[in-house]
Protein backbone atom coordinates (compact mmCIF):
# COMPACT_ATOMS: atom_id res chain seq x y z
CA UNK A 1 0.00 0.00 0.00
CA UNK A 2 1.21 3.43 -0.93
CA UNK A 3 -0.31 6.64 -1.09
CA UNK A 4 -1.59 7.95 -4.03
CA UNK A 5 -0.01 11.92 -4.01
CA UNK A 6 1.64 12.12 -7.27
CA UNK A 7 1.57 8.41 -8.51
CA UNK A 8 5.43 8.22 -8.50
CA UNK A 9 5.42 5.71 -5.37
CA UNK A 10 3.13 3.37 -7.59
CA UNK A 11 5.25 3.73 -10.66
CA UNK A 12 8.20 3.35 -8.90
CA UNK A 13 7.19 0.13 -7.27
CA UNK A 14 5.21 -1.03 -10.55
CA UNK A 15 8.90 -0.85 -12.23
CA UNK A 16 10.55 -2.42 -9.39
CA UNK A 17 7.86 -5.60 -9.51
CA UNK A 18 5.24 -4.76 -7.22
CA UNK A 19 1.74 -5.85 -9.24
CA UNK A 20 -0.68 -5.83 -5.95
CA UNK A 21 -0.64 -2.40 -5.09
CA UNK A 22 -3.24 -0.44 -3.55
CA UNK A 23 -3.12 3.40 -3.37
CA UNK A 24 -4.69 4.86 -0.45
CA UNK A 25 -5.20 9.03 -0.47
CA UNK A 26 -7.33 11.53 0.77
CA UNK A 27 -7.48 13.30 -1.85
CA UNK A 28 -10.12 11.83 -4.28
CA UNK A 29 -8.56 13.61 -7.51
CA UNK A 30 -5.06 11.96 -6.54
CA UNK A 31 -6.62 8.89 -8.43
CA UNK A 32 -7.20 11.18 -11.72
CA UNK A 33 -3.55 12.28 -11.59
CA UNK A 34 -2.16 9.12 -11.39
CA UNK A 35 -3.91 7.98 -13.83
CA UNK A 36 -2.95 10.98 -15.80
CA UNK A 37 0.43 9.80 -15.64
CA UNK A 38 -0.12 6.38 -16.30
CA UNK A 39 -1.81 7.22 -19.54
CA UNK A 40 0.67 9.85 -20.33
CA UNK A 41 3.61 7.22 -19.80
CA UNK A 42 1.44 4.83 -22.45
CA UNK A 43 1.36 7.70 -24.79
CA UNK A 44 4.30 9.91 -24.73
CA UNK A 45 8.06 9.69 -25.62
CA UNK A 46 10.47 10.37 -22.48
CA UNK A 47 10.66 14.10 -23.49
CA UNK A 48 7.17 14.68 -24.22
CA UNK A 49 6.49 13.19 -20.93
CA UNK A 50 8.84 15.54 -18.91
CA UNK A 51 7.42 19.11 -20.99
CA UNK A 52 3.85 17.79 -19.91
CA UNK A 53 4.22 17.27 -16.11
CA UNK A 54 7.43 19.31 -14.70
CA UNK A 55 7.05 23.46 -13.72
CA UNK A 56 10.57 23.85 -14.44
CA UNK A 57 11.55 23.10 -18.17
CA UNK A 58 15.50 21.65 -18.60
CA UNK A 59 17.04 24.58 -17.91
CA UNK A 60 15.16 24.93 -14.81
CA UNK A 61 13.64 27.98 -16.09
CA UNK A 62 9.68 28.21 -16.24
CA UNK A 63 8.15 25.12 -18.69
CA UNK A 64 5.82 27.03 -20.88
CA UNK A 65 5.13 23.60 -22.19
CA UNK A 66 3.28 22.45 -19.20
CA UNK A 67 0.30 20.67 -19.20
CA UNK A 68 0.47 21.06 -23.39
CA UNK A 69 -3.02 20.63 -25.18
CA UNK A 70 -1.53 19.28 -28.40
CA UNK A 71 0.47 16.76 -25.53
CA UNK A 72 -2.78 15.85 -23.81
CA UNK A 73 -4.87 15.21 -26.88
CA UNK A 74 -1.97 12.11 -27.52
CA UNK A 75 -2.95 10.65 -24.43
CA UNK A 76 -6.55 11.06 -24.02
CA UNK A 77 -7.66 8.20 -25.50
CA UNK A 78 -5.72 5.93 -23.30
CA UNK A 79 -6.66 7.94 -20.21
CA UNK A 80 -10.29 7.41 -21.53
CA UNK A 81 -9.50 3.57 -21.74
CA UNK A 82 -8.18 2.95 -18.42
CA UNK A 83 -10.06 5.48 -16.17
CA UNK A 84 -13.40 6.80 -17.51
CA UNK A 85 -13.53 9.17 -14.25
CA UNK A 86 -9.92 10.79 -14.88
CA UNK A 87 -10.54 10.98 -18.49
CA UNK A 88 -13.45 12.89 -18.07
CA UNK A 89 -12.12 15.30 -14.97
CA UNK A 90 -8.74 16.32 -17.05
CA UNK A 91 -10.90 17.00 -20.47
CA UNK A 92 -13.12 18.86 -19.30
CA UNK A 93 -10.36 21.03 -17.29
CA UNK A 94 -8.82 21.46 -20.65
CA UNK A 95 -11.95 22.60 -22.00
CA UNK A 96 -12.47 25.00 -19.35
CA UNK A 97 -8.73 26.65 -19.61
CA UNK A 98 -8.33 25.99 -23.17
CA UNK A 99 -7.06 29.85 -23.52
CA UNK A 100 -3.96 28.71 -21.01
CA UNK A 101 -4.09 25.10 -20.17
CA UNK A 102 -0.83 26.13 -18.36
CA UNK A 103 -3.44 27.59 -15.18
CA UNK A 104 -4.74 23.72 -14.66
CA UNK A 105 -1.21 22.87 -13.44
CA UNK A 106 -0.52 25.89 -11.33
CA UNK A 107 -3.91 26.06 -9.86
CA UNK A 108 -4.33 22.46 -9.00
CA UNK A 109 -0.42 21.50 -7.69
CA UNK A 110 1.89 22.76 -5.11
CA UNK A 111 4.05 25.80 -6.36
CA UNK A 112 7.00 24.29 -4.38
CA UNK A 113 8.21 21.61 -6.53
CA UNK A 114 10.91 20.43 -6.54
CA UNK A 115 13.68 21.00 -9.55
CA UNK A 116 14.43 18.43 -11.77
CA UNK A 117 17.15 16.85 -11.03
CA UNK A 118 15.52 16.13 -7.69
CA UNK A 119 12.85 14.67 -8.79
CA UNK A 120 14.87 12.27 -11.33
CA UNK A 121 16.83 10.67 -8.19
CA UNK A 122 13.80 10.10 -6.03
CA UNK A 123 11.97 8.03 -9.15
CA UNK A 124 13.92 5.26 -10.79
CA UNK A 125 11.53 5.70 -14.11
CA UNK A 126 12.49 9.41 -14.81
CA UNK A 127 16.38 8.98 -14.45
CA UNK A 128 17.05 8.53 -17.87
CA UNK A 129 14.98 7.44 -21.47
CA UNK A 130 16.02 3.70 -21.14
CA UNK A 131 14.11 3.17 -17.48
CA UNK A 132 11.19 5.08 -18.88
CA UNK A 133 10.52 2.85 -22.06
CA UNK A 134 11.24 -0.08 -19.42
CA UNK A 135 8.50 1.08 -16.98
CA UNK A 136 6.34 1.35 -20.32
CA UNK A 137 6.17 -1.98 -20.98
CA UNK A 138 5.69 -2.83 -17.50
CA UNK A 139 2.44 -0.63 -17.13
CA UNK A 140 0.71 -2.61 -20.36
CA UNK A 141 -1.06 -4.09 -17.99
CA UNK A 142 -1.44 -2.02 -14.74
CA UNK A 143 -4.12 -3.04 -12.37
CA UNK A 144 -4.00 -1.14 -8.86
CA UNK A 145 -6.65 -0.47 -6.29
CA UNK A 146 -7.86 3.09 -5.11
CA UNK A 147 -8.99 3.42 -1.43
CA UNK A 148 -10.20 7.11 -0.87
CA UNK A 149 -9.87 7.82 3.10
CA UNK A 150 -8.19 8.92 6.27
CA UNK A 151 -5.79 6.44 7.04
CA UNK A 152 -6.32 6.97 10.87
CA UNK A 153 -10.12 6.77 10.54
CA UNK A 154 -10.65 4.54 8.05
CA UNK A 155 -10.89 0.85 9.29
CA UNK A 156 -9.01 -1.27 6.19
CA UNK A 157 -8.99 -5.16 6.96
CA UNK A 158 -6.67 -5.81 4.22
CA UNK A 159 -2.57 -6.57 5.29
CA UNK A 160 0.54 -5.74 3.26
CA UNK A 161 4.08 -6.45 3.00
CA UNK A 162 4.82 -2.82 2.85
CA UNK A 163 3.18 0.69 3.46
CA UNK A 164 5.30 3.32 2.02
CA UNK A 165 3.64 7.18 3.26
CA UNK A 166 6.37 8.91 1.26
CA UNK A 167 9.21 8.86 -1.44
Amino acid sequence: MTVGLSGDQLLNAYYYGARDITLFDINPYAKYYVYLKVAAILSLTYDEFQSFFFKYGLDNNSNRDVFSPNLFNKMKSILKELDYESFYFFNELFNIYNDDTRRIRYFLFDHDEYRNVVIKNFNVYLRNEELFNELKKKLSDIHFKYINGNIFEDNINLQYDNIFLSN
